[in-house]
């Protein structure tokens, strides 16, 4: 308590600080509580959009653009928080970048899966995903381009097994 009353007292530039009195609790469960508060409290702006849940991404009354906006000012300001690039979860991206495509939300999905690259143009998975959407959008030319950037970076039986059936057609 003495601690709280010094740091309301105090004014220390960039500090936050919250407390909490947990008067239900003794010595053995404060512990996992104020570590779970603590966390909560450090990582508050953490979840994208900080302010919505995540099913944002599939109301549709918010378009692509506005998709995009909402999310580039939720990383930056992440980043600028915490002093360093923060970015979308690749496997998040991929995995919301699929769920649209099997909805045939090709817009969506391109928005997905073209964030993933712009963020992440060194890992495989996210040209093949591209790739992926350019087949379903019937882009063939494109998708291979896609696979093959995919094998450059890392060779996987299974692109390489997609890039097959796409030279035999």
């Amino acid at each position: 308590m003495k601690l709280k009353d010094h740091l309301t007292q105090a004014t220390v530039k960039g500090l936050h600080w919250d407390h909490k009195y947990y008067s239900e609790d003794d010595h053995a469960s404060v512990p996992l509580i104020a570590e779970y508060d603590a966390l909560r409290f450090i990582f508050r702006t953490n979840r994208f959009p900080s302010n919505q849940p995540q099913n944002q991404f599939f109301d549709k009354k918010y378009s692509v653009e506005q998709l995009k906006k909402a999310m580039d000012a939720h990383y930056r300001l992440l980043s600028k928080e915490r002093g360093y690039e923060v970015r979308p979860p690749e496997p998040l991206m991929n995995q919301l970048g699929y769920s649209f495509l099997q909805q045939k939300d090709f817009e969506r999905a391109f928005f997905f899966f073209e964030t993933n690259v712009n963020y992440y143009p060194n890992s495989f998975n996210v040209y093949d995903g591209l790739g992926d959407y350019y087949l379903a959008v019937d882009k063939k030319t494109i998708a291979v381009d896609c696979f093959k950037q995919a094998l450059r970076l890392k060779n996987t039986l299974e692109i390489r097994d997609k890039l097959h059936k796409l030279s035999s057609k």
